[in-house]
């Protein structure tokens, strides 16, 4: 069976902040830069085939390669250029005055947008600019307003007021600004009406109002080409804060269909052009950009190009691509029908034809999605040389497109070389090559794949866990047909179907039903060849490398534990996280990041192994009953023989090996002693891994050092009190602080 040895590239620095984050596909910062570090010289020529981020292509040109960056959407084509000229604060301010200066009529353009949203201030009545107006769904009217007065620092939300109804209902016909709005987008075909109407009902007409008005203002103003483009990215800031998709309270949602809140904020279309020339301004640097065919320099820079040329020419005429590297977007009907009007406005309505694809559509199967990545590799694929790697990132990531991406690309001519999936982050990184020859399918049965994942993993796992991993391996074993035209659509379900059935065979697995475990997990009944659990792997390593070295970040941290578990073994962040907490310490130095506790050195630990042998065997004969030492645990026994107490060490998490071995816990009080620092990791692994904690339930009680240290200081005890006290500190509760008496 082929092995999947792909290291998870993890980021410790979040996420790109960059304008329409909402429904752009988010991007880990550094994960480009790293995986082209990795694998490509500086230089190197490198192809992002569906151009879904541009920070893609951003991070790529900021590393020394050239990168060909598909322009399939005008508004992120748009979005790439105007980030990667760099522009400064001032420089957009400067662009942006130039059309509020503006007269119209006996006013400013600038006046007219403040006189729109201006209201009084509940507390001294100054004329102020709100944040916004809060909208019920529905409703004709808004109910409140958002604001901060910096007169007299009255803030939050207030009841709207008579003068903000006035002001709402003198901007007169608002029917024709829509009318407007629609005709410069319409392009035919009764699908395509309906989708603009569903889109421009997403706006309040005050919305409307004030987008057509910056609109017609641009298209009269006479001004230089690279001028007018940043006013076109500050105007597509507004017409995102336009709409009608803000929650109230604010939450971060990522909209993929076209559906208001039930509650929601108008955003005050005012303040949001002022924050315009901050919200574009994102890189310092300039970044080359150049059109196809002619390539970036040879220090990095970004091409150009439209996908469509592929059907027409050799893309590839005078350089072929090392790699492919593309952030692979989920189907978003909000946003791609958002990208088709607001071409339209921007451009008019030729502009719209390329999205027009998205205003006919309605459902985004596996199988959709996997046709659509064919079409994005199939014919590049045909002028690339045999083993050109292609590295795909799937953020918010579901099963059935992660199919459908594998369909894909095997259909393309891509054979997948590894791939790793974190769960918590539903993230899924690939690595492909461009197939050599026809490769020929292992056929692993299902049962073995399963049984194969469950094994190495050591732990129960959720059934989208198996089923992505069981996915994985067989496209590595390609047994996922490469002939999307002869593929049952029913094939994904069928396969959930088959690993569905597995799990349910009595015979095969068992499950843990749903608890705080966040859902079902499937274990072995056969489990006498399985391997340790991951997460005790992962904190032994973790442990010894902290133990020799002197300082490490997260960051660097998690990049070499994934290294050593790869594949189908990636733990996850969170994981990597408490782990390092339980060993380590945030360093007081200015970099962020963690040396080795001192008190988790041998030494110190057998000290304390010691120290609280001494305890215990002192407190047995105060309860009348003998003490007797054996290797890893102290036994407190009757005068008759009989054992009462089975006290445990364990320095680290509890192992479950230790856990599964109960003798007689009907009739013995059995305890673990454990160091009050592992209490985050246990308490994670109570609510991760349910083998674990219906191992504790019922048979352990979980007993820190510093707990029963304080229990033995305590006076009159009785062997009733000593019961009583063992739960006392459980893992995850610290002791309130005392009040210091002055």
């Amino acid at each position: 069976m082929s092995q999947n040895c792909f290291a998870y590239l993890p980021s410790a620095r979040g996420l790109y902040q960059l304008p329409l984050d909402r429904f752009i596909p988010p991007l880990p910062r550094s994960i480009v830069q790293s995986w082209l570090n990795r694998n490509i010289s500086p230089g190197g020529l490198i192809l992002d085939p569906l151009g879904s981020n541009p920070f893609t292509a951003i991070e790529a040109a900021q590393s020394g390669h050239r990168i060909m960056f598909a322009r399939n959407n005008p508004i992120l084509w748009m979005l790439m250029e105007v980030i990667a000229s760099a522009p400064s604060q001032s420089e957009m301010r400067s662009a942006v005055n130039k059309l509020l200066i503006i007269r119209r009529g006996n006013q400013s353009l600038e006046d007219h947008l403040k006189s729109i949203y201006a209201t009084p201030c509940s507390s001294c009545g100054q004329m102020i600019q709100p944040i916004g107006f809060i909208w019920e769904k529905g409703s004709q009217l808004p109910s409140s307003r958002i604001y901060t007065c910096s007169y007299c620092g009255d803030e939050g939300e207030r009841d709207i007021s008579e003068y903000d109804i006035n002001n709402l209902n003198q901007l007169g016909r608002l029917g024709l600004h829509r009318t407007r709005a629609f005709q410069r987008v319409f392009i035919g075909g009764t699908y395509e009406q309906k989708s603009i109407e569903t889109a421009l009902d997403c706006y309040l007409p005050r919305a409307i109002y004030t987008v057509m008005l910056l609109i017609n203002s641009l298209d009269g103003l006479l001004i230089e080409k690279k001028e007018k483009r940043l006013i076109q990215a500050a105007l597509l800031l507004i017409f995102d804060d336009a709409n009608s998709l803000w929650h109230w309270p604010e939450q971060h949602h990522r909209h993929l269909i076209l559906n208001m809140p039930s509650r929601f904020l108008e955003k005050n279309l005012w303040t949001s052009l002022e924050c315009c020339p901050e919200r574009l301004s994102i890189i310092e640097k300039q970044i080359a950009i150049s059109y196809w065919p002619k390539l970036p320099p040879a220090d990095g820079g970004i091409c150009l190009y439209q996908r469509k040329l592929v059907d027409q020419q050799p893309l590839f005429v005078q350089e072929k691509p090392a790699a492919l590297i593309s952030l692979i977007p989920r189907p978003n009907q909000a946003f791609w029908t958002f990208s088709a009007l607001w071409s339209g406005w921007l451009w008019g309505r030729k502009s719209v034809l390329p999205m027009r694809g998205a205003l006919s559509r309605r459902r985004y199967d596996w199988y959709w999605f996997a046709q659509a990545i064919f079409a994005a590799l199939n014919k590049i694929s045909a002028g690339l040389d045999p083993g050109t790697p292609l590295f795909t990132l799937l953020p918010h990531s579901s099963s059935n497109n992660y199919f459908g991406l594998l369909a894909g690309a095997a259909g393309a001519g891509f054979h997948l070389n590894g791939a790793a999936y974190r769960e918590q982050e539903e993230s899924i990184q690939c690595e492909f090559i461009k197939s050599i020859e026809e490769l020929h399918s292992s056929d692993s049965p299902m049962q073995q794949l399963v049984n194969k994942f469950l094994s190495s993993l050591g732990e129960p796992a959720s059934f989208t866990k198996i089923l992505v991993n069981c996915l994985s391996q067989l496209s590595i074993e390609n047994g996922i047909p490469s002939d999307l035209g002869k593929m049952d659509e029913g094939l994904f379900r069928q396969m959930q179907e088959s690993i569905t059935t597995l799990l349910h065979d009595e015979n095969f697995t068992h499950s843990y039903p749903a608890s705080f475990t966040g859902g079902s997990r499937w274990w072995l009944i056969d489990n006498r060849n399985v391997s340790q659990p991951l997460t005790e792997r992962i904190e032994e390593r973790i442990h010894e490398k902290l133990a020799v070295e002197e300082y490490c970040t997260l960051e660097e941290m998690d990049r070499w534990i994934c290294e050593q578990f790869c594949g189908d073994q990636t733990p996850e962040h969170a994981l990597v996280r408490i782990c390092i907490e339980a060993y380590s310490l945030l360093s007081p130095n200015q970099k962020v990041g963690f040396r080795f506790r001192k008190e988790e050195d041998q030494h110190a630990r057998l000290e304390d192994i010691k120290e609280l042998t001494d305890i215990l065997c002192r407190c047995g004969p105060l309860f009348d009953l003998k003490t007797q030492i054996e290797p890893h645990q102290i036994l407190w026994i009757e005068k008759g023989g009989r054992i009462i107490f089975r006290y445990c060490f364990s320095l680290c998490s509890p192992k479950i090996e230790l856990l599964q071995n109960i003798v007689h816990p009907e009739e013995i009080i059995q305890v673990v002693l454990f160091p009050a620092s592992k209490s985050r990791l246990i308490d994670y692994r109570i609510h991760h891994d349910p083998r674990f904690a219906s191992s504790i339930e019922g048979n352990w009680h979980l007993l820190k050092f510093r707990h029963i240290r304080w229990m033995a200081k305590r006076e009159n005890l009785s062997l009733e009190i000593w019961k009583e006290m063992l739960d006392g500190d459980p893992p995850m509760w610290d002791p309130p602080q005392q009040i210091q008496m002055l």
